[in-house]
């Protein structure tokens, strides 16, 4: 019988058609186009090994390789952070540590971005990324980010995983343009036959015998075949025995080990993987001169080195399994002597927990001081661990209550709303207490029901002690804002600030007040509370940055835009993962809708799709119903009304559940415009008109107005209904806005249009000439100014003078082609061409038309003066992509420089 040898990982069969597919995405990313390659497959299939053998052929490639472990999942940025200690080591990547104390994916995804795209601007770059369904939900939501807006760079991604979170999170990561998706299943009869030969050196009838009793027994499952060919006995011989599964395999193999191997295995089993040698001997209390204990797992194919000290299981299959077998006593017994040895604080707490056989008020009473610790910190996620685990040991009834609501606290003000609803069953078994009804009021909000939450909120303050008022009160003014109860948010965050010294919670209060004073007087008084704001917003303090997004929005409320995108912006960058949660995506809402208004509509859309990825970790089911509303009313006025009820329908389910009425609103204002933009007049008036007649909801239509009255009062007009078109345009008017602004420009054009349609061509001219000659028409370009000239050129062409109107008609079609809004831009192009009997221009309509949106974009912001740092910033993408966009622009343009470029588009 031949001899059994130490398996090689340099002996790889099969897979040829995978690995040569990979390359040829490969290939293109060496030319410049990105690639992105996902393989998935079961546990054990091979995975690992093709990126290892993929990663070994690709020598042309700087290989960049990271791994998710199971252990770290909960640890967030634990799987980035090994890209950017990688990309340092490369001389790619600025400090790790200062881009991690921002807490923002977008903040970090740009970071690495910049110093991936830098890496690969010297030598192309394989990045491998294993095991990624094991990885932190942050290190996810980056590597998306990243890959997402990887452009020109010569960057091959990698991805392995053994289960995809579905369509929507597959194609998330892999279905990208450029990408390859490969699926493994077992090795065939003719591989293993391969296998068998260079492994065991057996030919001809001896060689296929064993090859298929690995196929039968394993489904030609590579890693348990490896396994079972470490001892001949299992597959040659009239005593081979068929293993049932992976357990059954793992306990076989260790069963024929020696005594310390075996010790080893289920020590390896509870430590975090890789583990260091001289900690996993210590743990499992033995010692290894000789490499008598290391060398014979090699050897069983049942662990792989991972580096000069370390080891870690082949498969985190054997793993799973290896901590199956051990029975309880024993695990208890391998965690309290890892919880000896352990140097982080983190892990010896983790593994004291699992070696606790009861309730342990000691233990209780340390995980909830250690949560202290960590909440003075600002580490509210692993506070929230350490308080859960604190409630699953205290003895104390009373206690485990207490600590389990403050864990549901914890979380929610982190942003982890998922995890804070998976205890939620625990905490509705809870007897009836305040914190009870506090928790069950925090989990309600993360399940998008506010006026549930407010509910049960108000039955936890009437019975909290005096210590909590303040936190309680704090927490209904928020929950007042969402539902736009203005009274009582002034009321509870008047009440906040008088019961607590702490600033955080004083800041939050000044700024729900004044929100709450915005609903009930309107945003000018508002606007005032908020005068101890900076006037750069870049110098806001972190505890005013709800203040901040609060002024930004009120400030776009009442048209001024420059300074409402200044302020958004900034908020919406600087919301870390601690603060996301307290209003969730709202900066970045309505900063999307402020730029889409003054026609920065790619800005827009990368401004709803970064909130969309943040909403994915942090939201609530509301923020997706917002943002897929407003990504609606994008697309349509874009031209694309099919892309938009898509994007609605997706609104409408994720707000299934919502118990207030915000997500109706948003919804409502998504459908008219998509019917405007179609034409459908009669559609927008039946949308919209309920609005004028629901006082339920009445203070959020009344403040966010302007969003909706105009397009009401156009298909007013458009279909007869002067009287109602009077009346709305007259509520318009009443507005409060900055004279000149979008307001003033909306209430011109739906005037000058009902003048018309009065019959009274003349009285419009008269109106609209006006509008176009305030100071601040050219200068505050918004949705409507193009709508004005359009109009203006109507009434002089009905008044007689044909040469004005053709020059109103032109530079309505210049403005509205300028600013993306595609269906006007065509109407009046039509209208124009009905007009002077010509047909419609072909060709390029404006200097930037043969560009791409991208090109368009990097192009206008060159035009104002931009860097190109400035503009990877801005539009979230590398310094590299921006000078790839514009040296397009360039060559399209036939320009030579900069200033050639400023200079067209400021001419």
């Amino acid at each position: 019988m031949t001899q059994s040898r130490r398996p090689d990982e340099s002996i790889f069969v099969g897979r040829d058609g995978e690995l040569a597919r990979m390359r040829a995405a490969a290939e293109a990313a060496l030319a410049g186009r990105p690639a992105v390659i996902g393989v998935d497959g079961p546990p054990g299939i091979g995975k690992s090994a093709l990126l290892r053998e993929f990663g070994r052929r690709c020598g042309d490639f700087r290989t960049v390789a990271i791994a998710a472990f199971p252990d770290e999942a909960d640890l967030p940025s634990s799987l980035i952070s090994q890209l950017a200690l990688a990309l340092r080591t490369a001389g790619g990547a600025p400090n790790w540590a200062r881009i991690a104390a921002e807490g923002d994916p977008v903040a970090v995804g740009l970071a690495l971005l910049e110093a991936l795209s830098g890496a690969a601007a010297e030598s192309p770059v394989l990045l491998l990324v294993d095991d990624l369904q094991q990885a932190d939900r942050e290190s996810t939501v980056v590597l998306r980010f990243l890959v997402r807006r990887l452009v020109a760079d010569r960057v091959c991604v990698v991805a392995s995983t053994d289960r995809w979170a579905g369509p929507g999170e597959r194609s998330a990561l892999i279905g990208a343009a450029g990408s390859e998706s490969v699926a493994l299943t077992g090795l065939d009869l003719a591989d293993l036959s391969r296998l068998v030969q260079r492994y065991l050196g057996l030919d001809g009838a001896a060689r296929d015998d064993v090859a298929a009793r690995l196929a039968q027994w394993t489904s030609g499952n590579p890693t348990m075949a490896w396994a079972l060919l470490t001892d001949q006995r299992w597959v040659t011989g009239p005593d081979a025995t068929a293993p049932t599964g992976w357990d059954d395999a793992l306990r076989a193999i260790v069963g024929r080990l020696p005594a310390d191997c075996r010790a080893a295995v289920d020590a390896l089993s509870v430590l975090s993987s890789p583990a260091d040698v001289p900690t996993l001997l210590a743990v499992a209390g033995v010692e290894d001169t000789a490499g008598d204990v290391i060398e014979p797992l090699a050897a069983a194919h049942l662990v792989r080195r991972t580096g000069t000290d370390s080891v870690q299981f082949v498969n985190p299959a054997l793993g799973d399994a290896a901590a199956r077998t051990l029975d309880a006593r024993t695990r208890r017994r391998l965690h309290a002597a890892a919880a000896r040895v352990s140097t982080d604080t983190g892990g010896r707490l983790a593994h004291l927990v699992a070696a606790r056989a009861g309730v342990d008020p000691a233990l209780a009473g340390a995980l909830h001081a250690e949560a202290g610790v960590e909440v003075r910190a600002g580490n509210l996620v692993r506070a929230g661990q350490y308080t859960l685990w604190a409630a699953e040991a205290a003895a104390d009834e009373r206690d485990r209550a207490a600590m389990l609501a403050e864990t549901v606290r914890l979380l929610v003000q982190a942003g982890r709303s998922r995890a804070a609803l998976d205890i939620a069953g625990r905490v509705e078994a809870l007897p009836p207490t305040w914190q009870r009804d506090e928790a069950l009021a925090l989990l309600a909000f993360s399940r998008g029901e506010p006026a549930t939450a407010r509910q049960l909120l108000d039955h936890a303050e009437r019975a909290c002690p005096a210590d909590a008022r303040a936190r309680i009160a704090i927490e209904t003014a928020v929950l007042a804002v969402v539902l736009f109860d203005g009274d009582d948010a002034v009321r509870a965050s008047a009440q906040a600030r008088a019961l607590s010294d702490r600033p955080e919670i004083d800041r939050l209060a000044v700024a729900t007040g004044a929100f709450g004073r915005a609903i009930v007087e309107g945003p000018t008084a508002a606007l005032a509370e908020l005068d101890h704001l900076p006037a750069p917003p870049a110098l806001c303090a972190e505890h005013d940055l709800t203040g901040l997004t609060f002024r930004g929005m009120l400030r776009g409320v009442v048209g001024r835009f420059d300074d409402a995108i200044a302020d958004l912006t900034v908020a919406a960058r600087r919301r870390e993962a601690t603060r996301v949660a307290v209003f969730g995506v709202t900066a970045h809402i309505h900063l999307s809708w402020c730029q889409s208004v003054v026609g920065l509509w790619e800005a827009s859309a990368q401004t709803l799709a970064v909130a969309t990825e943040l909403a994915d970790v942090y939201g609530r089911p509301y923020d997706h119903a917002a943002l897929r509303s407003a990504s609606a009313v994008g697309l349509a006025l874009h031209g694309d009304t099919a892309a938009a009820r898509l994007e609605l329908a997706e609104s409408v389910r994720r707000s299934a559940h919502a118990d207030f009425l915000g997500p109706t609103f948003h919804q409502v204002l998504a459908r008219a415009t998509i019917a405007w933009s179609d034409g459908a007049f009669g559609e927008v008036i039946a949308q919209l008109t309920p609005l004028l007649e629901r006082p339920t909801d009445r203070p959020r239509v009344d403040l966010f107005a302007l969003w909706w009255l105009p397009v009401l009062a156009d298909a007013q007009v458009v279909t007869g209904r002067s009287g109602e078109a009077a009346a709305t345009i007259d509520r318009l008017a009443a507005v409060e806005g900055v004279a000149g602004s979008m307001r003033d420009t909306a209430v011109a054009w739906l005037r000058g249009r009902l003048a018309r349609r009065l019959g009274d061509p003349a009285a419009a001219m008269t109106i609209l000439t006006e509008a176009v000659d305030h100071p601040g028409f050219a200068v505050r370009q918004n949705l409507y100014t193009g709508l004005v000239l359009r109009a203006l050129g109507d009434a002089q062409y009905e008044t007689g003078n044909r040469a004005a109107a053709r020059g109103s008609f032109e530079s309505a079609i210049r403005t509205l082609d300028r600013m993306g809004l595609v269906p006007l831009a065509d109407r009046t192009r039509r209208r124009l061409g009905q007009l002077f009997a010509e047909p419609e221009p072909a060709g390029p309509r404006t200097v930037l038309d043969g560009l791409t949106s991208k090109e368009r974009e990097v192009a206008a912001l060159v035009g104002r003066g931009w860097t190109n740092p400035e503009i990877a910033k801005s539009l979230f993408v590398s310094s590299k992509t921006v000078e790839y966009h514009l040296r397009n622009v360039f060559i399209k343009l036939d320009l030579t420089g900069r200033r050639q470029l400023r200079n067209l588009l400021q001419g």
